[in-house]
């Protein structure tokens, strides 16, 4: 259970889910990118949190469905997987950059021509 008011991506929370455990967490920062919506509780709301505690304590098919889900997510935040993502990105970054640049410089180019 993260029962957090702020986050950013929960290094923690990643952690216990590549681990197979069921997780519980607060919709605020990076765990909504972690966790789906029935695992959620608002921040600051202490009766939601222990109801949802309650049910997936009492539900042995919905905790090994969340285990293998959060095994799953995890593998996302490997190391290896955002290094290529990562890499995917810059290169993205890169192109729309020179796209940017060379329509900036015919731009440039023409406008110096019209005067």
């Amino acid at each position: 259970v993260l029962a957090s008011r702020t986050e950013g991506l929960p290094k923690a929370l990643i952690e216990a889910m590549a681990r197979g455990l069921p997780c519980i967490g607060t919709a605020v920062g990076g765990i909504p990118e972690l966790l789906p919506k029935e695992d959620l509780v608002p921040p600051n709301d202490p009766k939601t949190l222990s109801l949802r505690i309650a049910e997936v304590a009492k539900k042995t098919d919905r905790r090994v469905k969340m285990s293998a889900r959060n095994v799953a997510v995890a593998k996302e935040y490997r190391a290896n997987v955002l290094r290529e993502r990562r890499i995917g990105f810059y290169r993205a970054l890169k192109s729309r950059s020179a796209e940017w640049l060379m329509a900036r410089s015919f731009a440039e180019t023409v406008a110096k021509d019209c005067s």
